[in-house]
Order: structure tokens, then sequence, then C-alpha cells
């Protein structure tokens, strides 16, 4: 683990990437790492960090997608979501930008695949162009 700034980064060999791109999301608040400002980029996303991330980047663009948002009932493992995530888990679920593993299922805690993330990417932006339009 090496201090870069005020926050510290945990490498692999694999996963060295580059510090200006953590400090600059880290500052603009999409990023907060693991706990009291560690970050490891070698460790896998799960579903509800990476909403997270994205809610954070849209809010940064369109403060709008703040607004508070119904819980998405219709999931009945929403309550298993940590706190901290239970905000963009719900609006990302309400504009259709996050979908669930099965009409009942979240899955917060699941890992997000690259397919995962793609897709989330790709609504984000469909999201996005109708609510510009």
């Amino acid at each position: 683990m090496s201090k870069y700034h005020n926050i510290y980064v945990v490498y692999t060999k694999e996963a060295e990437t580059a510090d200006a791109y953590i400090e600059k999301a880290y500052a603009a608040g999409i990023v907060q790492g693991m706990a009291e400002g560690i970050f490891a980029p070698d460790k896998v996303v799960t579903r509800e960090q990476f909403a997270t991330m994205l809610y954070r980047m849209l809010v940064k663009q369109n403060p709008d997608w703040e607004e508070t948002v119904p819980e998405p009932t219709k999931f009945e493992d929403f309550d298993t979501a940590s706190d901290w995530a239970k905000q963009a888990l719900a609006v990302l679920a309400d504009k259709k930008v996050m979908n669930g593993i099965s009409d009942t299922k979240l899955a917060p805690k699941y890992y997000c695949s690259t397919e995962e993330a793609i897709a989330l990417v790709y609504r984000l932006f469909k999201a996005e162009d109708k609510a510009s339009v």
C-alpha cells in the first residue's frame, strides 16, 4: 500500500492504474475508496459499488437526478444493499438504467461483470438522451 496525497492506494502488478485518475475521481466525489481513503484497484467491483460510482458521476453532470426516488420495492433483496448505495440503486432502477438479475432480485452484492458494466453505461447514456430531449 502506498500513500498518494491524502489517499492510500493498494497496488498489485496487474492493477497499476494511473494515480492521476484515482485522484481526480476522488476529488470529484465519484469514488471514496473501500474504507478510510483506501483504494484497491485490483479488487472486483460489486453491482452496488458500480451503480454508486455511475450515480455520483451523473449527479455531477445533472443535479436533478439527486432527487429522492421511492425505493424499488419490486426487488425483494433491496434491503441487503449497503446504506451508502441505496439512493444510487433506487434512482438507477427507477430510471431504468439498472435492472435486476430477475424481476424480483437486484443482487447489489453480486460482482458486476464487464457485460453488466457496459450495459449500465449504455442505458445511462440512453436515459440521459431522453432527459435532454
